[in-house]
């Protein structure tokens, strides 16, 4: 057999470590044909002779995936090679002349010297490593292990996946080679474990410590970002450097290059409370010989989510259009009342006319309308088609020149100072021909003067009609051309239905195809209504009931995919989006057409949960092998995970359904009954949840080993109980040790562990009434801290003030509604056994039983005769019999 050297593993003759003798044999050596001996070619022929390197082909190379893992994810179709390391053919030199360069030139032939002493084997070298030779055309067959996960592919029920064995997921319809080899289990140190920051509800950031323990938490109301200012030209910049870090960790730092009157140095630390300490100490304190200003960045624009940006440096302007006043007549009421309904509804050359009915002068026929706002180019045969009166009488029009009007308004807004931008909003124009324009100035107290300066103004270029400015809050919102394209339609119905009032909602097209939409109104309510209308077009609006999230795994399937479409191609301007990752449904679209679609998405689930529960109980053993049985995950997957619910504490299934589902499943658990082995004799780590030998083992620092599939359905129970921190169930549940996030990484998905997340910062915020407190309006998710002083605060989300002391909206100049000294309330808790936990202040009532009582908010456990707390229960019926000689149900005997 004669192999050929690769092109870059060959070496020089001169740099080879073989000796010259063995360097006469030929890759075919061992044959035992005699050759003729040739003289050797010199060094300068054989440089000569040297062919250059060839290159080489991609596609003769070989899959780097499939080489590593044995497996690769595009199978038959990969461009490259599967082959393993093992399977690679030999480089020529393990077993040829390692100093013979390629080429394509004779053999030369040699006659084998008789060396009585056995030739040593060449010395491997890094270049040079022997590779095992395997005669061609035979090949071990390739070996299929299960995946490592019972999980069934979604794909795959489907019928959509083409990896096949090389899927990361289970196919109940693939033959493997037998188990996986036995691995050591994955060890989690919860020690070396730091702690992870998760980003909530837009604004808020947690750190969570191991077990999902949370550690820190910045509400959206506070700031890390200090400003200075008034700073003297005499400081030293690494002296101020150095006297910022004495407060914290400085994250950011920006520095202006002189400290000029009116620089303004801005430093960002690591936390809100670092950064107040700052402010504390450096605001009003004198360096050299100018006073510090210090305060919380706190600036007119504020992030807000979807790419928006909040400011409060809008002037919305308001004047007539040059037009005319028309007085028509009709011969009875109806035919007035029917021309002011198309009067309302339609517009006359881009004109919506103002109409009333009117008694008095001037009479043109037995009913009189009065028209206002008429466009100075529309005559009366125009009228006569538009609201066919009977005869009409006209005025003069108020003015005529509309370019006049313009410039002087320009020149009243710029003379406090340039704006930004000014745009005049296109026709049609409402309430009889009102023009709306729209200033943007780089301060809100530069918006707010220009405002002052031009309200009011009756000029004699506009007929001496009244000019309106008015300071105003906006919101920007950026959109991309894709996204643009898809809301299109219910942005134009959102604005159309707002064109009767003075808010108002601008879009301005870009040249990529994008647009910006700024949202303008007069006050905080009424923008903070038009921004939920409007990011909720955005964003979509999640399916929701009760406040919890609609989901049935039936929407993950064809009859539940078919059920949307049809509900999608229902009403106008309305998308469903079903995401089934996140397990829930966006619905987007105007707010009308959205709530009758949500509306029959509720009563779907409502139908499918109102089937029957049954009850299979899984015993001992039987509960692990239900958890790992690829089988039941299958049949669990074809009917919904919500319709087949495990309850690890109550190790039992709960079936969702008529008799004939219960019974399929009652028998896929009874052929699980039956595969069980008989009980033989293992004495190694066992699960803490199904009490067998772990499968797809994880080890915690504290020794004990969990199913991976066990420690992924108690993680998920713990986010529905809220019970934290999520401990090690050894020992019978008297572990303690805390399971690390790694752990929880490793077997959930990111919104399941993103749900944990949520779970346990709703259980800190509620186990801490007095430190924290959700906003005041219905459904906002954002918390901020409460305070014993009277304060303001501005929710980002809903743009409520709220007043920080009483937990109510801010009331400026009232004194805050005391809730605990309720009359009513005090009365109840005097006529009941009602007593305060001593951690979260509720109010508990006892009815009956011991004296041993868990608060249900923060899960503390309370003596209730002496109201004092045991740390996980430990010691406190030894307490009750030692210090009080009762449990609460008579004397205690020994």
């Amino acid at each position: 057999m004669t192999a050929s050297a690769h092109p870059e593993n060959w070496t020089d003759p001169s740099s080879s470590p073989v000796s010259g003798n063995e360097q006469l044999f030929s890759a075919s050596s061992q044959s035992s044909t005699p050759t003729t001996a040739s003289p050797a070619p010199s060094e300068d022929e054989r440089e000569e002779r040297q062919d250059p390197p060839a290159r080489r082909n991609p596609f003769d190379s070989i899959c780097a995936i499939y080489k590593r893992t044995g497996r690769c994810p595009i199978g038959e179709k990969c461009m490259f090679k599967h082959v393993k390391e093992m399977d690679e053919p030999p480089p020529v030199e393990a077993e040829s002349s390692k100093g013979l360069p390629p080429t394509t030139s004779p053999v030369v032939h040699t006659t084998p010297v008789q060396d009585t002493t056995p030739p040593e084997p060449p010395t491997p070298t890094p270049s040079t490593k022997p590779t095992p030779i395997r005669p061609p055309g035979i090949q071990e067959p390739a070996r299929h292990f299960p995946p490592n996960t019972t999980r069934i592919c979604r794909l795959w029920l489907q019928k959509r996946c083409f990896y096949g064995h090389n899927c990361r997921y289970s196919h109940p319809d693939l033959e493997n080679d037998g188990p996986v080899p036995p691995t050591k289990p994955k060890i989690f140190d919860s020690k070396e474990e730091f702690m992870l920051s998760f980003t909530l509800h837009d604004h808020m950031r947690v750190q969570c410590s191991a077990g999902f323990d949370i550690q820190r938490l910045q509400t959206a109301f506070e700031s890390s970002t200090l400003l200075i200012s008034n700073i003297s030209t005499r400081v030293r910049a690494n002296h101020l450097k150095e006297v910022l870090g004495s407060f914290g960790l400085v994250e950011e730092l920006y520095m202006p290059p002189s400290f000029l009157p009116g620089s303004v140095l801005k430093v960002t630390y690591s936390d809100a409370a670092e950064a107040q300490k700052a402010q504390n100490a450096l605001n009003g304190q004198k360096m050299f010989d100018l006073t510090l200003t210090a305060k919380i960045a706190a600036s007119g624009t504020m992030k807000t989510v979807a790419n928006a940006i909040m400011k409060d440096t809008s002037v919305r302007v308001t004047w007539e259009a040059p037009a005319k006043q028309v007085y028509a007549g009709y011969s009875n009421g109806a035919d007035a009342q029917h021309a002011l309904e198309i009067a309302r509804s339609n517009p006359l050359n881009g004109h919506y006319l103002k109409g009333s009915i009117y008694e008095g002068m001037p009479v043109v026929d037995m009913v009189n309308v009065h028209f206002r706002g008429v466009p100075l180019d529309v005559d009366k045969a125009d009228m006569v088609r538009f609201v066919n009166p009977v005869d009409m009488m006209w005025t003069r029009p108020s003015y005529t020149d509309a370019e006049d009007a313009e410039k002087f308004i320009k020149k009243n807004l710029w003379a406090r100072g340039a704006p930004e931008s000014f745009e005049i909003l296109p026709p049609p124009y409402r309430d009889g021909g009102m023009i709306k324009a729209w200033a943007t100035y780089p301060t809100s107290a530069k918006a707010k003067e220009a405002a002052q300066n031009l309200d009011g103004r009756k000029p004699k270029c506009l007929g001496l009609t009244v000019i309106r400015a008015k300071h105003v809050h906006t919101i920007s919102y950026s959109l991309t051309a894709e996204k643009f394209a898809q809301l299109m339609t219910a942005i134009d119905a959102l604005q159309e239905s707002r064109r009767a009032s003075t808010d108002a909602i601008v879009v301005t097209r870009r040249n990529t195809g994008g647009a910006i939409v700024r949202l303008n109104a007069d006050g905080q309510k009424e923008l903070a209504h038009l921004k939920h209308q409007f990011e909720t077009i955005v964003k979509g609006e999640v399916v929701r009931c009760d406040g919890k999230v609609v989901w049935d795994s039936f929407f993950s399937r064809p009859a539940g995919y078919g059920f949307l479409r049809r509900l999608e191609a229902g009403p106008p301007f309305v998308q469903i989006v079903i995401d089934e990752t996140r397990c829930h449904i966006r619905v987007h679209g105007f707010s009308v057409h959205r709530a009758r679609v949500v509306g029959l998405i509720i009563n779907k689930v409502k139908e499918l949960r109102a089937q029957k529960k049954l009850q299979i109980p899984l015993p001992g053993r039987l509960l692990g092998a239900a958890l790992q049985s690829a089988t039941l995950r299958a049949l669990r997957d074809k009917h919904g995970l919500e319709n087949s619910q495990i309850d690890l504490e109550k190790r039992a299934m709960f079936v969702s359904g008529d008799f004939t589902l219960f019974r399929t499943f009652r028998e896929a658990v009874d052929e699980i009954k039956r595969g069980l082995p008989a009980d033989k004799a293992y004495n190694g780590p066992t699960c803490p949840v199904c009490f067998g030998e772990p499968s797809s083992a994880l080890e915690l620092r504290c020794g004990h080993t969990w199913c991976r599939d066990c420690v992924a359905h108690y993680l998920r129970s713990s986010a529905e109980r809220r019970s934290f921190p999520v401990k090690c169930l050894g020992k019978e549940g008297r572990c303690g040790i805390k399971i690390p996030i790694a752990v929880a990484k490793e077997v959930l998905s990111t919104p399941e562990v993103m749900s944990l997340v949520e779970s346990a910062f709703l259980s800190h915020i509620q186990s801490r009434p007095k430190e924290y407190r959700f906003c005041p309006s219905p459904d906002c998710p954002q918390v901020y801290r409460a305070t014993s002083q009277k304060a303001a605060l501005q929710c980002p989300s809903c743009l409520t003030s709220i007043c920080t002391r009483c937990g109510f909206e801010a009331h400026d100049g009232f004194q805050c509604a005391d809730q605990v000294q309720d009359e009513l309330f005090k009365k109840w808790v005097k006529e009941h056994d009602v007593k305060h936990c001593p951690t979260c202040n509720a109010a508990i009532e006892r009815t009956e039983g011991c004296n041993h009582m868990t608060c249900t908010r923060c899960q503390t456990h309370i003596c209730w005769q002496c109201l004092k707390t045991f740390e996980g229960g430990q010691g406190i019926y030894g307490h009750m019999r030692e210090v009080h000689g009762t449990f609460g149900l008579g004397q205690i005997f020994e």
